[in-house]
Order: structure tokens, then sequence, then C-alpha cells
């Protein structure tokens, strides 16, 4: 049975990064070690991205139509928009899936963008008082949960450097996003209290190498192997 281990953050904390160095320590290790959201993450073209989790969201609805179902009404009562909501459906259903197939293999499923940072996504974009998060977190927690934490003027500068848009917070104006971020990290904090799994806090304010971070969770990943 395999093991999940779900990387999340605000924007621009480095989550993609310390994915990929972890799972090359792990692959050094000798651990079967993948990023498992890579085909549906950020780094995949657009198109290809949106395909495949219209794929598997159409998978779900088939092979599970009251779940999905129930997905969908939690999440276009949240108060996103339509095309928010959409998203973010589809993005939960692609979740779901990866992380049964990941408990089916062997080793280790890194998910640089899974349960708990979509849900964070929701709850972002919910209308107050509407969104409840732990809705979703009873049967698709991680395994193992890496919070990376880094200060706010690093966040606002790689988000200020980043050449894609992926993210929302950088197509605010530049003014709105330290709030925005301010807002999400308090969001984030209530919601990982919430997952019920063992997680590590990662602290990424530039001192130690990236690599070096990736390593020490590597560590971690390895003793619930």
């Amino acid at each position: 049975m395999g093991l999940v281990v779900e990387l999340c953050g605000l924007p621009g904390s480095g989550k993609s990064t310390l994915a990929a160095h972890t799972c090359a320590a792990l692959r050094a290790s000798g651990v079967d070690a993948v990023i498992a959201d890579l085909p549906v993450s950020a780094a995949a073209p657009a198109s290809a991205r949106v395909r495949r989790k219209a794929l598997a969201a159409a998978a779900a609805a088939v092979g599970e139509p009251v779940a999905t179902a129930r997905v969908v009404r939690a999440v276009t009562g949240s108060g996103a928009t339509p095309r928010q909501g959409l998203g973010l459906a589809a993005q939960w259903l692609t979740v779901r899936g990866l992380q049964r197939s990941a408990r089916a293999r062997a080793g280790v499923s890194l998910l640089e963008e899974g349960a708990v940072q979509t849900l964070w996504s929701l709850a972002l974009r919910a209308t107050a008082g509407r969104a409840e998060p732990p809705w979703m977190l009873d049967d698709w927690s991680p395994d193992l949960l890496v919070v990376l934490d880094a200060p706010l003027d690093m966040l606002l500068s790689r988000l200020e450097s980043r050449p894609s848009k992926h993210s929302r917070t950088q197509r605010l104006a530049v003014e709105r996003r330290g709030p925005e971020l301010e807002r999400g990290r308090l969001l984030l904090d209530l919601l990982v209290d919430t997952v019920p799994c063992d997680r590590i806090t990662v602290p990424n304010d530039g001192s130690v190498p990236i690599e070096q971070l990736g390593r020490h969770t590597a560590e971690w990943v390895l003793r619930a192997v």
C-alpha cells in the first residue's frame, strides 16, 4: 500500500521545488517515489492540464455519481463563481483519483496540490461564512502533510518575479496581494488544524538551501515508509 504525502502552502512558498528535491532524495535512498500530480500541475501545458482534469471528473461522475454530485453541490454552494467552482470541483475529483491510484501502488506519492490545498483554494474564494472546508477531508486526507511556511515579503517578491500567472493572487493588483496572503495564511492555519494526519512544518525563509530542505523532508517521510 502506497504512502501519500501532500505539500501545502501559500503561493510562492516553494511547493513544486520542494516536491522535486524531496522526490529526488527519496529516490537516492532507494524509495520508489513519484510526484503524482505532475501531469496536472502548473508545469504541464494548460490545454493538457485542463483535458486531464476533465477526463478525471468525467470518470468520477460515471463511476461514483452520488459522491461526485456531493462534491459539485458543496463547491457550488460555497459562494465561488461558477467558473471557479467548476475548476475546483474538477481539481478535487482529480486529486481523489490520484490518491486512490497512489495508495494502490507501492512507494511514495507526493502531491504538490492535493486535497488540503484544494480545500484552501475553495475557502479563499468562498463567500464569507459559506465555506466549510472539513466536509471533504474524512476519506481523502493524505497520510502525511508537509506545510511550507515562508515570510510574507519573500512570497510577494516571488509572485512579482514569477513569469506565469497560475496563482490567483498574482493576478490581483499589487496593493491587494499582501492582504490576500495574510488572509490566506489564516485560512490555511485553520484548515491544517482539521486534517487528521501527521504533519511537519518546513520553514522556507531562504536561510537553508531548498535542496537541504528536500533532504530533511525526505528523512521525515522515510520514517513513515
